[in-house]
């Protein structure tokens, strides 16, 4: 059946239509949901290869980043920087092309924002090949960088907080999170993570009050 799941759908649409690089993508995430880190690595890395034909698009980071997680998850951890460093070299080409649009005249406010979100990404692309490379403190340097460089990108505290977790600064890790939830009250990701924090620390009352302040963020969507 093509609509058992999310996996035989993309299989279907990859059957028909074998190189739209979306799809190689949804299906890539379906295998790595599934733990099945070749299978992911083969759709991202086929995914990252059709889409580098065309112009960049800051979505295509996605492609990247999909394929240097799996083949981190491999054990290839040379190629998982390689494949980083050329994400890094791409977004740079589209910050240069976005700043020589500017230099002929577009002045408009969406190019000044995807310029600085671009470069922000940059330096979290950094951040990564140095966290690989198993340079934590240059890591933290630079999620740092990216943070100061645009403080409304949450995904740079939840990447600093992620690290500081892995290297057991728990506290470290707690205060990202709550600057996230201070930004933007409805991310959920730093309170799923805020949450096993309070677990692992023992701490009932704050682990209270965040439910209740998630609670209070979810209704406010409504």
């Amino acid at each position: 059946q093509v609509w058992k799941d999310s996996l035989s759908l993309w299989q279907d649409v990859l059957e028909k239509y074998p190189d739209i690089f979306l799809a190689l993508e949804k299906r890539g995430e379906c295998f790595l949901s599934r733990g099945e880190h070749e299978k992911a690595s083969f759709d991202f890395l086929r995914a990252v290869d059709i889409s580098s034909r065309h112009l960049f698009r800051p979505e295509y980071k996605y492609y990247y980043l999909n394929l240097g997680y799996s083949l981190q998850a491999l054990g290839r951890q040379r190629e998982a920087r390689v494949v980083l460093e050329e994400l890094i070299k791409r977004q740079q080409a589209y910050v240069d092309l976005l700043k020589s649009k500017q230099l002929l005249g577009s002045r408009d406010k969406e190019t000044a924002v995807n310029i600085r979100l671009m470069e922000t990404e940059i330096y979290l692309s950094l951040a990564n090949i140095r966290d690989l490379s198993g340079d934590k403190d240059q890591a933290i340097a630079l999620y740092n960088q990216a943070i100061a460089h645009d403080p409304q990108q949450l995904t740079a505290y939840d990447a600093l907080a992620d690290l500081y977790a892995g290297l057991g600064k728990k506290e470290e890790a707690k205060k990202q999170w709550l600057k996230a939830i201070e930004d933007d009250p409805t991310y959920s990701p730093a309170y799923i993570k805020l949450a096993g924090i309070y677990q692992a620390l023992g701490q009932k009352e704050q682990l209270e009050a965040l439910y209740k302040k998630a609670i209070a963020a979810a209704l406010d969507l409504f």
